[in-house]
């Protein structure tokens, strides 16, 4: 299980998100929100490894969502999953607000592709090969037959 979930609230940044995901070749899903995103991992039981949360969301911010999904890891003692804030707030001390919130990492918006996937191996990498006893991770993207 080495499926993505990113969380973002605009049309276009989802738009070049799920192009660029796609281009990766990864399994993922996109919301809109934070709510969105609790509903995925705590109602609906999804399973990610890793989650790119922008932190402008309407309603509850990616801080919030963050500290939340934190709070209720911890209460279920459930997998840490990754987070890393993508977000255009790019000063160390947004960098630091995203680390006390509870997020792993960090990259700012403009992000080049190569930044973008280095961040991404980070953290898939050291899961590689879990899935599949034999090691063949096989990826598919939403409407995509695998590679």
């Amino acid at each position: 299980m080495n499926k993505i979930l990113a969380v973002e609230d605009d049309v276009t940044q989802r738009y070049v998100l799920r192009i660029v995901l796609e281009n990766f070749g990864l399994d993922f899903e996109i919301v809109s929100s934070a709510e969105e995103a609790l509903a995925d991992l705590f109602e609906r039981s999804k399973n990610y490894a890793l989650i790119l949360m922008d932190i402008k969301l309407p309603g509850m911010d990616g801080f919030e969502c963050t500290r939340e999904i934190r709070k209720r890891q911890a209460k279920a003692g459930a997998r840490r999953i990754s987070i890393v804030a993508v977000t255009a707030f790019a000063s160390a001390e947004d960098r630091q607000l995203c680390l006390d919130a509870g997020m792993d990492d960090y990259i700012s918006k403009p992000y080049t592709l190569e930044g973008l996937k280095t961040k991404i191996d980070k953290y898939l990498e050291p899961l590689r090969g879990y899935d599949d006893p034999g090691g063949n991770d096989t990826v598919q993207s939403e409407g995509r037959a695998p590679h």
